[in-house]
């Protein structure tokens, strides 16, 4: 069984229909159809995310989407070769990190079996033992579960000044618990935007401090919390607490209500 077959069943079982909750947001808060949507997808993996959502977001008429896609993992761009939407991409196992490094000098591990869970410049799930015992008994194998690769990274900041982009509507950052080092390095930006969605990942012991910290820092960007759904497959067999976090504009929540 290769990532793909592990991804679909995850996708199958798992997913929590997120980019259409995304874009029924959009759709209340922007009126004009024409109106340029930025989308930037941090943690892009297959492309499965902008995909689905530039569905969802064509099927409301939007007209005129951009997206960036970004993730490190050697195999992106064979990945997402075979996507039919328009997007932008980097695919030099570019990082977003709290450093602008080249020459890939920047520690990222890659775990081994399914690509896209687990895998980040942070150890949190590299070096969890309930996550690589649960994990290998699932993926019947023996083997280490991650691998150390090199990667060279940009801070958010310099990503955004790096490809002009002065505004955005979504950033979505997925990156199995480094997302709060990837928003402390874009706090210049952050408020031209409109929403955020973030998976926060955590040991359950520490979860609180660390959703405190985003809630906090996105606060001052002025974004307050819209959603939060527990990701429960993260914690299956783990100490680990997931959920998939969804900050808007304070200034939106009036356009939004329970039915969305």
């Amino acid at each position: 069984m290769n990532n793909k077959f592990f991804y679909n069943l995850y996708t199958k079982f798992f997913h929590n229909r997120i980019e259409k909750l995304l874009a029924e947001i959009v759709k209340k808060i922007i009126y004009k159809k024409n109106y340029k949507i930025i989308v930037i997808d941090i943690g892009a993996f297959r492309g499965e995310f902008s995909k689905k959502l530039f569905f969802f977001l064509s099927k409301k008429l939007f007209l005129n989407l951009q997206f960036f896609l970004v993730d490190p993992n050697p195999n992106f761009k064979k990945f997402i070769s075979d996507q039919k939407f328009i997007f932008k991409y980097n695919c030099d196992n570019l990082a977003i990190s709290k450093k602008n490094l080249t020459n890939n000098l920047l520690p990222f591990y890659i775990n081994n079996q399914f690509e896209g869970s687990g895998s980040s410049l942070n150890y949190l799930f590299a070096k969890n033992k309930y996550y690589n015992l649960s994990r290998k008994i699932f993926f019947l194998s023996f083997k280490p579960l991650f691998r150390l690769i090199k990667v060279s990274s940009l801070t958010l900041n310099h990503f955004f000044k790096k490809n002009k982009i002065n505004k955005f509507t979504i950033l979505k950052i997925d990156a199995e618990g480094s997302e709060l080092d990837i928003l402390k390095s874009g706090t210049t930006y952050l408020k031209y935007g409109k929403v955020i969605y973030v998976e926060v990942s955590a040991l359950k012991k520490n979860y609180s401090i660390k959703y405190n910290k985003i809630s906090n820092l996105l606060y001052k960007a002025g974004y307050v919390i819209y959603k939060s759904i527990r990701i429960i497959e993260g914690s299956i067999l783990t100490d680990l607490k997931l959920c998939d976090c969804i900050f808007v504009k304070k200034k939106y929540l009036k356009f939004l209500d329970n039915s969305t």
